[in-house]
């Protein structure tokens, strides 16, 4: 193995790293929504309609990673974790445009299903990557980017917020951060696929 095979993984990891935590652009946006909607000049029906949107979400991610795995055997990780983040991004953007809780609350079940397939994918990449034997350090290594990912995003959405931002504005933040994850980690996935040819 060359120093530059040795040290594609090792950015893969990275990137990996980095493109998950970019994926909670897409569950900390409520957090930001919240003052937003219950504020001057929110909006009283999407306020009330919060909490059940959020559960909804969740419950919808549960279930979705129970296939998530499956996906990433049949259409291989890397896809599957692009595809993830890049579709929660659509799903924002749509959602920016959604003036009433039943559309929004659809573009919320639809990029949360769609997102739970990202962690079973970084699974299935990184199981390709690293020897068996360090699997559990590695795994545990990315599992770090639940913490940091949502409190470096609650951070970033607290600025918008406060320099005047609305709805909008929080939920086109999220969809950029969600597509530079999702740029970031296919251009890796590229590059390995160049070297594994």
């Amino acid at each position: 193995m060359t120093p530059t095979e040795a040290r594609l993984p090792l950015l893969t990891l990275g990137v990996l790293f980095v493109g998950y935590a970019c994926s909670y652009f897409h569950r900390a946006d409520l957090a930001a929504l919240g003052p937003v909607w219950n504020g001057p000049g929110g909006s009283a029906a999407m306020a009330a309609a919060l909490p059940d949107i959020a559960s909804l979400g969740l419950f919808v991610y549960a279930l979705g990673k129970f296939v998530g795995g499956v996906l990433a055997e049949r259409l291989g990780g890397r896809r599957l974790f692009v595809l993830a983040l890049s579709s929660a991004c659509a799903a924002e953007f749509v959602a920016a445009a959604c003036a009433s809780p039943v559309p929004f609350a659809a573009c919320r079940v639809v990029g949360m299903a769609m997102l739970a397939l990202a962690w079973p994918a970084l699974g299935h990449v990184v199981h390709g990557l690293v020897p068996r034997h360090r699997l559990a350090t590695v795994m545990a290594f990315l599992s770090q980017s639940y913490l940091l990912g949502d409190a470096a995003v609650r951070a970033v959405l607290a600025v918008v917020v406060k320099h005047g931002g609305g709805a909008t504005e929080v939920l086109h933040t999220a969809a950029l951060g969600l597509l530079a994850g999702a740029l970031a980690s296919g251009c890796m996935f590229l590059l390995l696929r160049r070297r594994s040819t």
